[in-house]
């Protein structure tokens, strides 16, 4: 695992071409994607859990935020985001005229760890909605 990681976060050592910079990121596409999925779809568990089970008593189905197809949305989305990261690595060399060999591993945590509380969002926010209907329930007896 810690050598995965490291693997994942290190630049290999000389000049890069702008190709070189494109590659290292696109590389780390299918971790980044299978990472993201795997907690994409506990989450997505947890808010079907939540929308199916904990809201049905006090919110009808077609009032619960069930949308299948935001999920692919999503998908996109974040795949757009990461690419933004060789983009802006690509950009910043432009401008600043040299290579910034520690800007792309700490990009792709920053964008990692980003889409991960992304994913977190919907069943978060759906829990917080389900306590206060249980708190208000609680109140009005």
């Amino acid at each position: 695992m810690k050598q995965l990681f490291t693997r994942l976060f290190s630049v290999p050592d000389g000049p890069r071409s702008s190709g070189r910079v494109i590659s290292w990121w696109e590389l780390r596409r299918v971790p980044y994607n299978i990472i993201v999925g795997a907690v994409g779809i506990i989450n997505l568990l947890v808010f079907a859990l939540i929308n199916d089970i904990l809201l049905k008593p006090y919110v009808s189905f077609d009032d619960r935020d069930w949308e299948p197809l935001s999920a692919l949305v999503f998908v996109l989305l974040v795949n757009v985001l990461f690419t933004g990261g060789w983009i802006c690595e690509l950009l910043i060399r432009v401008t600043i005229g040299r290579e910034v060999r520690k800007f792309g591993p700490a990009a792709y945590g920053f964008v990692l760890i980003f889409t991960l509380i992304l994913t977190f969002l919907p069943p978060l926010l759906d829990g917080i909605r389900w306590l206060r209907f249980v708190v208000n329930s609680h109140h009005a007896n």
